[in-house]
């Protein structure tokens, strides 16, 4: 279903997130981020990241999936692996969300996507990607591919402070019907996205 061209970006990409960060941390850098970690917003929003982190490292829950035929991932050297695909297809009656001329199409949508963690001593670490592809049966110039990668992790300083963090880069493309969408160009809009965080727990 992808050539062999978004396979390799999809690989490259990983790998710019997640191997550098690796190496970041075990060079223990980690206690210099503690000290930026004070002037970022205060306890009680980073108590609300951590919160929200944590539920990273918990296997992947489905929607509307019975318990029973929930993934449960596998283990390799020391990395738990979490794969998932999900197939749908739509209905659209206004593919460029214009008030006249409407144009109707169908759209299948795939998304395969995989989680990854891995736990040392005193640190957790998630990485996650996915890619929605999306196909339209008549409109071949609204194909998207989106790619969404993050690496989430929490360091335990002590006993009583965590530190939270998270990376992320995205790869996407704006709705027809969405504000600033540019419905009047031939190709939906392509947006890059990066994104830091961290904080103090």
């Amino acid at each position: 279903m992808y050539s062999r061209y978004h396979v390799d970006n999809f690989i490259r990409s990983f790998r710019i997130i997640f191997v550098p960060l690796l190496s970041i941390l075990k060079a223990k850098i980690l206690p210099l981020s503690f000290v930026l970690a004070i002037f970022y917003g205060g306890n009680a929003n980073a108590q609300q990241i951590l919160r929200a982190e944590k539920r990273a490292f918990s296997a992947p829950q489905e929607e509307g999936i019975p318990k029973v035929f929930e993934a449960k991932g596998f283990v390799y050297k020391g990395f738990s692996y979490f794969p998932s695909m999900q197939l749908s297809s739509s209905y659209t009656s206004n593919v460029y969300a214009q008030e006249e001329g409407e144009v109707d199409d169908i759209i299948l949508k795939t998304v395969p996507a995989i989680r990854i963690t891995k736990e040392y001593k005193k640190l957790r670490l998630s990485g996650n990607a996915k890619l929605i592809s999306e196909r339209y049966r008549d409109l071949d110039d609204e194909d998207k591919n989106d790619l969404y990668m993050n690496l989430i992790g929490d360091y335990e300083l002590n006993s009583k402070w965590n530190i939270p963090f998270r990376l992320e880069q995205n790869i996407f493309s704006r709705d027809r019907g969405e504000p600033l969408s540019q419905s009047a160009t031939t190709e939906p809009l392509r947006i890059r996205q990066k994104r830091a965080s961290l904080g103090l727990s």
